[in-house]
C-alpha cells in the first residue's frame, strides 16, 4: 500500500469514515493493528489521515474487524441523501431491510409510462368484461364468489384485468400506500391468490369475535404480511413507514385478508360515458 506525499480527497474521506467507526468502538490505533496482524499502527494513521491508498482487500479486513460492511467505509453521508440513506441502514434489523427492498422493487417495477385515464362507465346492470367502482367498505362484497353489487359505476381495464376473481377499484382513504401514492387514488383489487404472501399488499378486515357482522375500518391496513407473535397479537405492517405495525389483540378480533393489492388506476370522472 503505498503511501501519497499529499493527502488524496477521496482517501482523507475513507480516513475520516474509518476513524469514526474505530473510535465508535472505542479503540485505539494500537488496538485495531494488534486485532489485525497484518497492517501497522503506522500504516493505519497513514490511512486515517488520506496519506495512504488501502487496497479493497485491505478494507475489506478493516471493516470485518470494525464490525460493519465495506460499503460503509467508502459511504460519505455529508454528500448526498442516497448516501445518507445507505448510512442510516446499518445495523437495521435484517427484516425491515429485506421489506424495504421488496418495496424499492415495487417501485421500480411501477415505473412504466403513465397510462390514460379509464372512462368511468355508468350502468345499471353488471357490465361483461368491465371491473366495479367501489366504496372500500364495499370491498368485502365486491370478492365474493356470489356478490351483490349496487354500484353503477364500471371501467373496462386490460382483458386480463377485466377477468380477475373477484376484481374491483376503489378509492384509498388513507395514505398508507404511501409513497406508493397519495390519499384519494384507485387503486385495482383482486381476490387474493395462492403463494407466497411476502412483497405482495393485501387489504385485511378486522372482526370482533362474536359479532353478528364485519365490517371494514379505520383499522383496515395494507399489508405485506399477517403473522402472530409470541403475545398472541396479530401483527399488520403497513407500507408507508409513516404508519407503525398494528398490533391487534387476537382475544377481541380476528383478521381475515379481503383483497389483494394489483395497481394503481387513473380515473377522470369527466370522462363519464353512459351506457
Amino acid at each position: 500500500m503505498p503511501r501519497r506525499a499529499q493527502v488524496d480527497p477521496l482517501a482523507a474521506a475513507v480516513g475520516r469514515r474509518f476513524r469514526e467507526f474505530r473510535e465508535q468502538k472505542g479503540w485505539k490505533l494500537e488496538t485495531l493493528a494488534f486485532e489485525d496482524g497484518t497492517i501497522s499502527k503506522g500504516h493505519l494513521s497513514d490511512l486515517e489521515n488520506g496519506r495512504l491508498n488501502p487496497t479493497v482487500s485491505t478494507l475489506k479486513t478493516l471493516a470485518g474487524q470494525l464490525g460493519v460492511q465495506l460499503l460503509d467505509l467508502v459511504t460519505f453521508p455529508e454528500e448526498d441523501g442516497r448516501q445518507r440513506l445507505v448510512d442510516l441502514t446499518r445495523g437495521l434489523p435484517e427484516a425491515l431491510l429485506e421489506r424495504w427492498s421488496d418495496e424499492a422493487k415495487a417501485v421500480q417495477r411501477e415505473k412504466t409510462p403513465q397510462t390514460p385515464p379509464v372512462p368511468v362507465v355508468t350502468s345499471a346492470r353488471p357490465l361483461r368484461g368491465a371491473v366495479p367502482v367501489v366504496d372500500l367498505i364495499d370491498g368485502v362484497e365486491a370478492v365474493k364468489p356470489d356478490r351483490q353489487l349496487t354500484t353503477t359505476r364500471w371501467v373496462r381495464l386490460t382483458p386480463d384485468e377485466n377477468r380477475l376473481t373477484g376484481a374491483f377499484v376503489a378509492k384509498l382513504v388513507t395514505d398508507e400506500l404511501s409513497p406508493r401514492a397519495p390519499e384519494g387514488s384507485y387503486a385495482l383489487f383482486r381476490r387474493p391468490g395462492p403463494g407466497s404472501r411476502r412483497g405482495r399488499l393485501f387489504l385485511v378486515e378486522l372482526r370482533g369475535r362474536g359479532a353478528s357482522s364485519s365490517e371494514l375500518s379505520h383499522l383496515v391496513r395494507f399489508v405485506e404480511t399477517v403473522t402472530v407473535g409470541s403475545s398472541e397479537r396479530l401483527v399488520l405492517r403497513a407500507l408507508s413507514a409513516s404508519h407503525p405495525p398494528l398490533l391487534v389483540d387476537t382475544r377481541r378480533y380476528s383478521a381475515a385478508v379481503v383483497a389483494e393489492f394489483v395497481r394503481m388506476v387513473r380515473l377522470d370522472e369527466g370522462m363519464r360515458s353512459t351506457t
